[in-house]
């Protein structure tokens, strides 16, 4: 349950005149604005910056301050010259659920003159980065290196020349004379070496071994087969290089540390507009109040950079037809979900110009009607200037 109440401050040097303050405190951004409704006035009941009308979009905070579990938002003259004391209103901190209702007190109303609206002071630049360190002084050259020492070849050895043999004198033998036989022994010798011949030939052709044929021809057995060579020993597995170590992770990069509080809160308003619309998913993805209180202000923060999908989707959170019960908000708002998608429409978002087309129609076939819902379909468009 948030507890609301509005201090009266004085002699303040930023020209704070007062101070709206949430218990516990919300979350914000970067840049918080805050949006005051009276509710019994006529159709000009909320402040702008020229004082009351029709649609204010609210105004800047002169500064935000966290005491202790309160959240103290000081305006100046801009609201409290418009406002008169024992009058019901309802402050809303644009972008957040923080919404109070309170009877305004007896502060200063200040001039007559209503001051200009007030203009939040621009950030101081970033130093500039450090010049870079001058480059190291070249070494020396290394000396050239020595030659390798020379060595000069060998004499190659001649061969041993061959001693010449001289051949031995060949003694010529003498002839031998061979004996003449006389005829008869010759006869006889003749007859028995025709006997020889005539039994040998007929041995022979009883024993002579059986004619080659091809068909018969032995087949030589095959050479045997070479030994296997041995199987070459396996290569050595290299170990597996260690992975290298992981980056430590940015807090500010993931959602449950954001919802930790372990991120700055200047950190996260800070974070390009597309990384916090990111971060504003899933941090709605982890649900609950407080993780839907930063995704909120996260969005907040990326539309009022003028990014139009941050715009988009803070304005379904709002629209009644897509409004989810239990979600990052407590509840509808048409008029803000006209307002954000006619900024994201204008920036060159086309669905966000057809669903503000529809959320157009389906409040003015509501306002026909004579309920309260009716009432608050004319109010919606009529905040954003739009015949009913």
């Amino acid at each position: 349950m948030m507890e609301f109440r509005i201090e009266p401050v004085e002699a303040d040097p930023e020209g704070a005149t007062g101070a709206f303050v949430f218990t516990p405190a919300p979350f914000v951004g970067a840049e918080v604005r805050v949006l005051l409704e009276a509710p019994a006035r006529d159709r000009n009941n909320r402040i702008g910056p020229h004082g009351w009308s029709v649609s204010g979009e609210g105004l800047a905070a002169r500064r935000v301050e966290k005491r202790g579990n309160e959240l103290w938002v000081f305006f100046g003259r801009e609201i409290s010259f418009y406002m008169r004391p024992d009058e019901a209103v309802q402050v809303t901190l644009l972008d957040t659920e923080a919404v109070g209702e309170e009877i305004w007190p007896p502060i200063a109303r200040g001039d007559e003159t209503p001051p200009p609206p007030y203009q939040r002071p621009a950030p101081t630049p970033p130093p500039p980065p450090p010049a870079p360190a001058p480059p190291p002084p070249p070494a020396p050259p290394l000396p050239p290196p020595e030659p390798p020492p020379t060595t000069e070849p060998l004499p190659t050895p001649e061969p041993p020349k061959p001693e010449p043999v001289t051949p031995k004198p060949v003694t010529p033998e003498q002839p031998v004379k061979p004996v003449q036989p006389s005829w008869p022994l010759w006869g006889a010798l003749a007859a028995v070496l025709l006997l020889l011949a005539a039994g040998g030939g007929a041995w022979w052709w009883l024993h002579r071994p059986a004619p080659s044929s091809p068909e018969a021809a032995v087949t030589p057995p095959p050479p045997p087969a070479p030994a296997p060579a041995p199987a070459a020993p396996p290569a050595p597995v290299a170990p597996p290089a260690p992975p290298p170590a992981a980056a430590a992770a940015d807090p500010c990069q993931d959602a449950a540390a954001v919802l930790a509080r372990r991120c700055p809160p200047e950190r996260l308003a800070a974070l390009p507009a597309a990384q916090q619309t990111v971060l504003a998913d899933a941090l709605m993805a982890l649900g609950g109040p407080e993780a839907g209180n930063i995704a909120v202000a996260l969005l907040g923060a990326a539309g009022n950079t003028g990014d139009p999908a941050a715009m988009l989707r803070l304005g379904r959170l709002y629209d009644p037809a897509t409004f989810r019960a239990g979600g990052p908000l407590s509840a509808a708002n048409p008029a803000r979900a006209l307002d954000l998608y006619g900024r994201a429409a204008a920036a060159g978002n086309t669905e966000a110009s057809t669903a503000r087309e529809t959320l157009v129609e389906r409040l003015r076939t509501l306002a026909r009607g004579n309920d309260a819902e009716a009432t608050k379909a004319r109010q919606a468009l009529a905040a954003a200037g739009i015949a009913p």
